[in-house]
C-alpha cells in the first residue's frame, strides 16, 4: 500500500483515508469506533498504523513475523552468494 501511496503522492491524511476505506468487517467496526474517540479527527500515517498494529498485530506477532523474515531471507541470501561466485568463476 505505501507503494501506492509514493505513486500518487498522498498526503499523510489521504494515506489514513484510503487505508481506511479499503477495511472490511471487523476492522472496519473497530476503525469507526477508535476514530470517534481521537481528539484529533486527522491523524497521521505512523499513528493510524500504531493502533492498526496494536490492535490487529500485537508486538510478539510482529516479533515473530520478523524472525520469521529473517531466517527466510538468510538461505536466499545464501543462494544470491553461491550464485555470484559461480557466475565469477565461470
Amino acid at each position: 500500500m505505501e507503494r501506492i501511496f509514493r505513486v500518487m503522492q498522498c498526503s499523510e491524511q489521504e494515506k489514513v483515508l484510503l487505508a481506511t476505506f479499503q477495511l472490511d468487517r471487523d476492522a472496519r467496526a473497530w476503525w469507526e469506533a477508535a476514530s470517534r474517540q481521537l481528539p484529533n479527527i486527522n491523524i497521521e500515517w505512523d499513528e493510524f498504523l500504531e493502533l492498526f498494529n496494536t490492535k490487529y498485530f500485537p508486538e510478539r506477532i510482529r516479533e515473530t513475523k520478523e524472525l520469521l523474515m529473517d531466517d527466510d531471507m538468510r538461505p536466499t541470501k545464501r543462494l544470491v552468494l553461491a550464485y555470484k561466485r559461480e557466475n565469477i568463476t565461470v
